[in-house]
């Protein structure tokens, strides 16, 4: 009786075949799958903007970097923050009571595309005193350290633009955003974007509140921890993404760089809740749109402020 088997080189041929499709397939489902990530970085900006918005409605239409009332100790620690810094700090932007229910899981604040945020979540805990809590509920009613997220568990940067009154205005966007490093001082003397907030020299005199109604803002600084950072290239004038072996702008770090995201490359929402998935001369653009309305909202700033609390990764 015949053998209907395969021979030897049948079935090397057909391996073959299979290795050949293989490798045609799976740059696609790659790209399928970075394009789904996409979409739930774009979310949880999303996110974001929802839980500032759920925070203006309870403070008559004022996002926290807007709000006067936060000047005050007693004011923002009732409303759930640490101090009245804390909504100017990347640890603790989120601590009021209204962002922190309604940003709900702490995962939120980690991009898919953000591989090691995720892994240092997983293995240090997300907050401060580093319990590996999975959401804000968990965080009780604390206003202290405990309810602060610490700067490796963040993807995204927190511009200090966002403003409820004009829809326009940036809100957050991917931590692949480059910034200003260099210059003397805590915070250098390029921390103005020339364009965005006009001449003001950040001397802290009255005259340049960058966006707060209230006083000069003074960022505390522990291991450039907790720095301001200011906008773009030499000039100050263009945004950059940074993307994945691309490092362009002065003082730019390689961890700034996220998984996903091509030269020029990011994710942003702005305060009406619409997100960006776009280039980063679209985000200029964006910037521009803002600029022309900005007058009409609550910010007391000469100029569009783009100063950014940005994360730190490992």
């Amino acid at each position: 009786m015949k053998n209907k088997g395969f021979t030897l080189i049948e079935l090397l041929v057909v391996i073959a075949i299979i290795g050949i499709l293989a490798s045609m397939l799976l740059p696609t489902l790659a790209k399928a799958k970075t394009k789904a990530n996409r979409l739930k970085c774009s979310g949880n900006l999303g996110n974001i903007a929802k839980a500032f918005q759920g925070y203006s409605s309870a403070y008559d239409g004022l996002t926290p970097h807007l709000d006067p009332d936060n000047a005050r100790a007693s004011y923002a620690v009732a409303k759930g923050y640490g101090g009245n810094s804390a909504q100017f700090r990347i640890d603790s932007w989120m601590q009021a009571f209204e962002i922190r229910t309604s940003l709900n899981t702490l995962s939120t604040l980690a991009s898919p595309l953000d591989p090691k945020t995720i892994a240092y979540q997983r293995r240090y805990g997300s907050n401060m005193g580093g319990k590996k809590f999975q959401n804000f509920a968990q965080m009780r009613g604390w206003t202290d350290d405990r309810s602060r997220v610490r700067l490796q568990c963040q993807s995204y940067a927190i511009t200090l633009q966002g403003d409820s009154a004009v829809a326009a205005t940036m809100a957050a966007t991917t931590r692949n955003l480059t910034y200003s490093y260099s210059g003397n001082g805590a915070q250098g003397p390029k921390n103005w974007n020339k364009r965005w907030n006009g001449s003001a020299t950040g001397s802290g005199d009255g005259n340049d509140q960058w966006q707060y109604p209230i006083k000069a803002m003074k960022q505390r600084e522990t291991n450039n921890a907790y720095r301001l950072f200011g906008m773009g290239t030499k000039n100050h004038d263009t945004p950059v993404f940074a993307g994945k072996k691309y490092f362009r702008a002065a003082g730019e770090h390689k961890q700034l760089s996220m998984t996903g995201f091509q030269a020029g490359e990011g994710n942003w929402v702005t305060s009406d809740g619409s997100t960006r998935q776009g280039t980063e001369s679209e985000f200029a653009m964006g910037l521009a749109a803002a600029h022309k309305v900005q007058g009409e909202g609550n910010s007391l700033s000469r100029g569009l402020c783009l100063q950014v609390l940005h994360p730190k990764q490992p």
